[in-house]
């Protein structure tokens, strides 16, 4: 399993988006942070092809960038059904 980074600011990370392959299956784990300064969340966004391939992680505390995967790995599927 690879671990990629999504960025730290909101307009930084989304050119560092890592390309989504044809995936099938996309999870997201989201929880809060309780000591965190200032206080948020982290999610981990998990996507890959079917049963026991590669698959990969992005990591995000900041809810533009979980949507900004999520939006992406939509649009692939899309475009992987021929449906655009």
């Amino acid at each position: 399993m690879r671990m990629k980074d999504v960025g730290q600011a909101p307009d930084e990370g989304h050119n560092r988006m890592p390309a989504v392959p044809d995936a099938s299956t996309l999870v997201i784990r989201a929880w809060h942070e309780d000591g965190a300064q200032p206080p948020g969340f982290r999610a981990r966004i998990t996507y890959g092809p079917g049963h026991g391939e590669e698959r990969t992680t992005v990591s995000a505390a900041d809810r533009d960038k979980v949507l900004h995967v999520v939006q992406q790995w939509l649009l692939t599927q899309s475009d992987v059904q021929g449906r655009n």
